[in-house]
């Protein structure tokens, strides 16, 4: 009977600690020309992945000049990056011209830019404490 009790009360308390240390990011995605289509937010937790179509969480809403809010919940803490861009045909992929420029509004965390391509990863991270925090990204 103790043990079952003992037992229980533990994984109360393990639960109560796990999520304790889990928060939520908001992205404020700016620079927003347009109402076309949807706004595309992808987080990564591993620099292999990003920015690639294997991502951690990822969220869309519609495009407003005014900006979009998206909102990570209940996100460990760790080591992340963003990616999102405008989506304005609807394909759901960054459209670019025929030698690889983007042609739809895109931005990193961190204002992150690459040489050549897209930039890595440790030029897009941020640190995820595990409490209520915000990053913006600004679309260009």
């Amino acid at each position: 009977m103790v043990s079952t009790v003992l037992r229980v009360a533990c994984a109360i308390f393990a639960g109560v600690c796990a999520t304790a240390h889990a928060g939520d990011l908001r992205v404020e995605v700016r620079g927003i020309g347009s109402t076309e289509g949807k706004i595309l937010v992808a987080l990564y937790n591993k620099p292999a992945d990003f920015p690639g179509k294997t991502y951690f969480r990822a969220q869309a809403y519609a495009a407003q000049p005014s900006g979009v809010e998206v909102v990570f919940k209940d996100l460990p803490p760790g080591d992340y990056a963003l990616a999102a861009f405008q989506d304005k045909n609807g394909n759901e992929k960054l459209d670019t011209n025929g030698i690889g420029i983007p042609i739809e509004p895109f931005g990193f965390s961190n204002d992150a830019q690459g040489v050549n391509g897209p930039p890595r990863f440790d030029d897009a991270k941020f640190r995820f404490g595990g409490v209520t925090a915000k990053q913006t990204i600004e679309l260009r």
